[in-house]
């Protein structure tokens, strides 16, 4: 108690203490840097196929299965979830928090993807990965 006593004995002490407080504030303020629209990584990706015609058992066994083998081998995904419906399947990819760089991890998957194309039956009509969810 002695200590704050003495202290708020000289007032002018503590006015200088206060205002180089509000200064060092105010040009910490006035040199952060901010953004006005930050950016932030594409973590969410979303694979379609189209299989006309293939109801959605068939595409289960022939298009997703094949797909979620290749992709399992990507370090990079964190989780796969796939949706099978007559004459397509959708794969939704969410690649791990720790991913900032995500060009180089995208890539991967579209490798990935290439390699799954070759065990597809003919007449899948399109296979496209949306990486920028």
């Amino acid at each position: 108690m002695n200590a704050l006593a003495a202290l708020l004995g000289r007032p002018r002490l503590v006015l200088l203490i206060a205002g180089l407080l509000a200064l060092v504030g105010l040009a910490s303020f006035l040199n952060m840097p901010r953004q006005e629209d930050p950016t932030f990584p594409d973590r969410g990706g979303l694979i379609t196929v189209l299989y006309p015609g293939a109801v959605a058992e068939s595409i289960e066994r022939l298009i997703i299965e094949p797909l979620e083998d290749e992709l399992a081998q990507v370090e990079e995904i964190d989780i796969v979830s796939a949706t099978a419906r007559t004459g397509v399947a959708l794969l939704n990819i969410g690649l791990h928090d720790h991913i900032y760089d995500t060009d180089p991890a995208w890539d991967r998957v579209r490798y990935a993807m290439a390699r799954a194309e070759h065990r597809f039956p003919a007449g899948v009509e399109r296979t496209e990965l949306d990486d920028r969810q």
